[in-house]
């Protein structure tokens, strides 16, 4: 008896620990770092420019001056935070505040001429790729 009581504790952690990590991702797009990405077809008319070549962005989206993008990245999370570094570099834009944890991370740049700023929120997926979540608005 004492078996099948352990049993239904250990049921009710593992499912209450689900339900935890979903609010988690609830949670990350309330905070600004945007749906998680991970797959999907690459759309032509999506450009999130300056990135770097294995992002493949999926959607775009404009809400007055504010433009959004969401994709995801092919390579890991640090090569994917490098990568938007030195493409932002070769670009002239200025990398202003950056926080990389171990499975997301941030950059806050400001575009060559100081007239558009933003964020690029990236994160760990479950599938290896990395999610990327680009901001961009007027200065």
């Amino acid at each position: 008896m004492r078996l099948l009581g352990y049993a239904v504790a250990v049921a009710a952690l593992a499912l209450a620990g689900c339900g935890g990590e979903r609010e988690a991702k609830k949670e990350a797009e309330k905070s600004g770092r945007g749906p998680l990405t991970c797959t999907g077809s690459t759309t032509a008319d999506v450009v999130a420019s300056p990135a770097p070549v294995a992002v493949s962005f999926v959607k775009a989206t404009k809400t007055g001056p504010t433009a959004t993008y969401d994709g995801y990245s092919t390579a890991s999370l640090d090569e994917t935070f490098d990568g938007f570094k030195s493409a932002f570099d070769k670009a002239g834009y200025d990398v202003e505040k950056t926080d990389h944890d171990k499975h997301d991370a941030e950059l806050e740049y400001k575009a060559k001429g100081g007239k558009r700023e933003g964020q690029v929120a990236l994160r760990e997926c479950d599938n290896g790729h990395t999610s990327v979540h680009v901001t961009n608005r007027p200065s």
